[in-house]
């Protein structure tokens, strides 16, 4: 924890927006201090903070981000963190054993998707952000869908879902696929742990209900 605080204090960016806040922050470094992989696989680099934070938490472990374009303010770029600007179900992951290696997902992509892509990749663990069940989506504007949290409710799957935010108003159309992602998913999720939300400690704004999932073989 030392460590952690000391690291959060001098981080490059003081105010990432919408990236991670201090709750997140906290749980992506003990994750990745627990874990110890070899390698972090990250879709959705935006600014770049958690790629930073995981070369922090993981100085030995080889880092590779990706994102599909460039945020306007720019982006922050860590030292030996490997940065893609392309999707990271086309990049060649040469040189990374998947068994020993942590896929995390922030690029607001369908969660059956991202997880399907892993699972035929190789991967073994895949930490999941923004995993809202139906009646959270409003918490971003954005969210996969659906969600793993989605998935695991059979009443979501089918049903029209609406919700506000920030003035804007969102529809998401349950559909006959999502049965059968439900039924995927349920074959190739062999567990998963749903990190607790720090707010109620912190005082800090609430987390993006972080998710570690274990794939099957």
């Amino acid at each position: 924890m030392d460590a952690f605080f000391c690291r959060y204090a001098k981080r490059p960016l003081a105010i990432d927006r919408h990236g991670c806040g201090f709750n997140d922050s906290l749980w992506l470094w003990l994750i990745a201090r627990w874990l110890l992989p070899e390698a972090v696989v990250e879709s959705g680099t935006f600014m770049g903070y958690s790629a930073w934070l995981f070369r922090q938490a993981c100085p030995a472990a080889r880092i590779v981000t990706h994102d599909v374009e460039l945020p306007l303010a720019g982006r922050l770029r860590a030292r030996a963190v490997d940065y893609r600007l392309q999707d990271w179900s086309t990049a060649s992951l040469e040189g990374i054993d998947p068994k020993r290696a942590l896929c995390f997902f922030d690029d607001h992509i369908s969660h059956f998707l991202r997880l399907h892509q892993a699972h035929q990749r190789g991967f073994h663990l895949v930490l999941l952000d923004d995993n809202f069940p139906a009646r959270q989506l409003h918490a971003t504007g954005a969210p996969p869908l659906p969600s793993l949290a989605m998935l695991e409710d059979e009443e979501s799957l089918t049903r029209t879902l609406e919700w506000q935010r920030k003035g804007k108003h969102y529809t998401y159309h349950g559909a006959q696929e999502n049965a059968r992602e439900h039924a995927l998913v349920k074959q190739i999720v062999k567990a998963c742990y749903r990190f607790p939300d720090l707010a109620a400690i912190t005082r800090l704004p609430p987390g993006s209900n972080l998710t570690l999932v274990r794939l099957s073989v």
